[in-house]
């Protein structure tokens, strides 16, 4: 289950982003079986008009709103990237899997709500990494989830990537943690720390820094 959080510290800081990420959650779907030949015909046809869309959505020289694991829940206006095949999926690829086929700098913005907690801990430099990449100069980058290790951390068998205030300062050059991986640079702009049923989330914002 993918969970949306309240996120109330954004404002401005997008071009094209509401101050807020939408609330809510979705529940996996079941898929349909097989197609039938007329059919598979028609879905061809139909895989091919999204992809000449997905072209030209990404030669837009105004960049992307990227939200990646959106889920059946994409941000409005977003590209959306998730691993499973859900309504509103503009690409079907699982984010660990590195390198996207994305272009370099081609975000202005990027949203994950609610995925950074599934991701393993050894792939985190790898997706980060891959987040700069896509990002354009000074691009934003919004990361919300489960603070720490408290309930709401632990309630999901699938979490496994727990993380407070001083993660982020190891992608921050700004700070001594930087050192000690020197992943590609983002800059820490804000951190909260949301209250939710008894637990809490956080909300961070970075920018990437780019030549």
């Amino acid at each position: 289950m993918r969970h949306r959080a309240i996120v109330n510290c954004f404002d401005g800081c997008a071009k094209g982003l509401s101050p807020s990420m939408i609330s809510g959650s979705t529940t996996r779907r079941r898929f349909r079986s097989a197609p039938t030949s007329a059919s598979s015909r028609s879905s061809r046809a139909a895989k091919r008009a999204r992809r000449s869309d997905l072209a030209a959505v990404l030669r837009r020289k105004s960049g992307i709103l990227l939200d990646l694991g959106c889920g059946a829940n994409k941000h409005d206006g977003a590209f959306g990237m998730d691993q499973r095949p859900l309504p509103g999926v503009d690409l079907v690829h699982d984010l660990t899997d590195t390198p996207w086929p994305l272009p370099d700098s081609i975000a202005h913005s990027v949203i994950m709500s609610h995925v950074w907690e599934h991701i393993a801990p050894q792939k985190t430099l790898a997706v980060m990494a891959e987040i700069h990449r896509v990002c354009r100069p000074k691009a934003h980058v919004m990361i919300a989830g489960p603070y720490g290790i408290g309930f709401r951390f632990q309630q999901d068998p699938t979490h496994c990537n727990p993380s407070n205030e001083a993660t982020w300062c190891y992608f921050d050059p700004d700070h001594p943690l930087h050192a000690v991986y020197r992943p590609p640079p983002f800059k820490i702009l804000s951190f909260e720390r949301v209250p939710v049923g008894g637990d809490s989330d956080f909300n961070v914002v970075l920018m990437a820094v780019k030549p």
